[in-house]
């Protein structure tokens, strides 16, 4: 060894050791040419004669024995004996040991203690040396002695090469489609894909996940969207419960919703217009028109939210049908919020009754029973052989007949019996003041005390003019009597 030799020259930084390449470690040759040679190559194995006079390579070799990077040489045990030349057969006879890279100073040489001088070319051990880029020193190796076989691995293709290469390019790969593949997860899927619904600052929330967006400042709110990017459509509506001007509601609703950006997705708010006021119609208590005749339909589409009606408060009326208004409060015309109370009394229509029992009583009793139940009488009068004058006859419905308030009913009261004004037939034939009586319905009854002898009526009874039943009680005729000589 060259005392000018460095061995950290002959270090490989590549570690590479996928080829070995034989050299001949000839003389001064090997001195003067081995850092040339040995510094592109790596995982060297060195085949040299064991003797004593390497011990001092072997003190300096032995610093780095530990090290994952350092080259190996193997020292052959049976070269020292054989005249024959260093082969590939002989790798498996030579031993490992350690090859390191020694400072200069630390390396003497001395040809008198370098036991190869005594050997001629021909019977010179031989050096074996793997290197990747054994082929860019071949030239500079000739001089060593390179064998065929040498050359001929150097001319190998370099597989683990190729393999690297293509390993580095498949990872770049994979890593260029990992990052294109978060990218589009973050731009379509992820966070770039949608925009975060913010928090109102007078919204007062204990959990964001169900907060929502009412009843909020919209000219601050506005403003926030804004300096988000946020889309947004506005739209105006009444609430009860929101001020005219702030935030009724949003969609979606939610603090920290999201919004999609790639279908032209938009945050929809609504702003409170306040409370919507209703008009109470003027013509509602008129149960002739329209609004009157229904009229809690008439509030309810007049849109009146509130409406009181106590059912057990409802009167009878004899003059308003059945769910009209018999009074209401406000009165009608009257505008107000929708939600504001409106008290309505509605009309139950006339009230049922029974037809009471009139009939042989007296036209008096009759009238007061009639007004009681609040019917409609007419009266009517008539002769009757049966019922006294002034007495109830007949009415045109039977006692205990269901009525309501205002149902018509007629009354016949007696005249009495029908009577007829007697006409004066004395004086007269008694067979033709007979048939003048009879002719009024009468029957005629001829009295002679004295006997007929003239047949002349002297008398008649009842007496002429006077108002004569044309019936008795019994319904027969009356009978007039009279008199004859």
């Amino acid at each position: 060894v060259s005392p000018e030799a460095n061995y950290s020259d002959k270090l490989n930084p590549n570690n590479d050791s996928d080829a070995t390449r034989a050299i001949n470690t000839s003389g001064s040759n090997f001195s003067a040419n081995s850092n040339s040679l040995l510094q592109n190559a790596t995982d060297e194995t060195v085949a040299i004669p064991r003797d004593n006079s390497v011990s001092e390579l072997d003190s300096h070799t032995n610093n780095d024995l530990h090290n994952p990077e350092v080259n190996n040489v193997a020292i052959d045990n049976s070269l020292a004996k054989s005249d024959s030349a260093f082969d590939t057969n002989n790798l498996q006879k030579t031993q490992a040991m350690q090859w390191s890279a020694a400072n200069a100073e630390d390396v003497s040489y001395n040809s008198q203690d370098n036991p190869l001088e005594e050997f001629d070319d021909s019977n010179m051990p031989t050096i074996a040396i793997s290197s990747r880029n054994f082929n860019n020193n071949l030239n500079a190796a000739k001089p060593f002695g390179i064998s065929n076989k040498a050359k001929n691995l150097a001319n190998k293709p370099n597989r683990s090469s190729k393999k690297r290469v293509f390993l580095i390019v498949g990872l770049s790969a994979a890593g260029v489609l990992t990052i294109a593949a978060i990218g589009g997860f973050w731009y379509f899927l992820g966070p770039g894909s949608y925009w975060t619904l913010p928090k109102p600052d007078d919204l007062q929330c204990k959990n964001y996940a169900s907060c929502k967006i009412t009843d909020v400042n919209w000219q601050q709110y506005e403003h926030t969207l804004k300096i988000a990017g946020i889309p947004y459509k506005v739209s105006k509506d009444y609430s009860d419960d929101v001020p005219e001007g702030k935030v009724v509601s949003t969609n979606p609703d939610v603090v920290g919703s999201h919004i999609q950006k790639h279908n032209n997705s938009t945050l929809n708010v609504v702003i409170s217009r306040g409370i919507r006021k209703a008009t109470i119609p003027d013509d509602i208590t008129d149960p002739k028109t329209y609004n009157g005749k229904n009229p809690l339909k008439t509030l309810r589409k007049a849109g009146f939210t509130n409406i009181v009606h106590d059912k057990s408060g409802d009167t009878y009326s004899i003059d308003i049908p059945a769910g009209s208004l018999i009074d209401i409060n406000p009165k009608p015309g009257t505008r107000m919020n929708h939600n504001e109370e409106v008290s309505v009394l509605l009309s139950k229509g006339p009230k049922p009754v029974q037809m009471p029992d009139i009939v042989g009583k007296t036209k008096s009793e009759a009238d007061s029973a009639l007004t009681d139940a609040k019917l409609d009488v007419k009266y009517e009068e008539e002769n009757s052989d049966t019922v006294a004058k002034g007495k109830i006859i007949r009415a045109s419905v039977e006692a205990g007949s269901d009525l309501h308030w205002g149902d018509s009913v007629k009354v016949v009261v007696s005249k009495g019996p029908k009577t007829v004004t007697l006409p004066n037939v004395c004086g007269k034939n008694s067979d033709e003041a007979k048939r003048i009586i009879e002719n009024l319905g009468l029957k005629v009854r001829i009295s002679a005390p004295l006997g007929d002898l003239m047949h002349v009526v002297r008398f008649q009874s009842p007496g002429a003019g006077s108002e004569v039943p044309l019936k008795d009680s019994n319904g027969n005729p009356s009978i007039i009597t009279l008199t004859v000589i």
